[in-house]
């Protein structure tokens, strides 16, 4: 049975059933943003209240079935924010712990979702994660070599 904390989150923080599914949406986490949201000077966006749940489930994470990964990406997509499903699929994609299979089907919806929201830069975006996860592995000549080409700032 929902308690009442969860019922109102529904409610009032726009949260869908998957996050109750994937245990994002705690009792815990629906009482203490509910105590938030009661103060005078509250900050009245959602998303923020959903993002702050996102955060605190995704950091306690160190690997994740294809089945919830999937789940975690449809909740990103159909969030009421586009910012903050964009900034869900970012923290995904910048996850380490990704298998490689994993990292391909994320990369894959980024792009899309980007697209979507006429958004620029995903290959790059994608290419330097890549290009991230690549050097933590093996730290092969041909990706030092990829980095110096690119001269990209932030791998180097």
């Amino acid at each position: 049975m929902q308690s009442s904390e969860i019922h109102w989150a529904l409610d009032m923080l726009d949260y869908s059933d998957t996050w109750l599914e994937l245990h994002i949406l705690t009792n815990e986490i629906a009482q203490s943003q509910m105590q938030l949201w009661m103060k005078d000077d509250a900050d009245k966006n959602t998303e923020h209240y959903r993002y702050g749940a996102w955060r605190t489930y995704w950091q306690a994470k160190s690997s994740i079935t294809n089945g919830d990964l999937d789940k975690c990406v449809a909740l990103a997509i159909s969030d009421p924010d586009p910012g903050m499903g964009g900034a869900i699929l970012s923290d995904i994609l910048h996850t380490h712990w990704l298998s490689d299979r994993q990292f391909e089907l994320v990369s894959e919806q980024f792009r899309v979702f980007r697209e979507k929201q006429n958004l620029p830069n995903s290959e790059q975006i994608i290419d330097r994660q890549l290009l991230y996860r690549n050097l933590t592995k093996n730290n092969s000549p041909s990706d030092l070599d990829h980095v110096v080409r690119n001269g990209d700032s932030q791998i180097q």
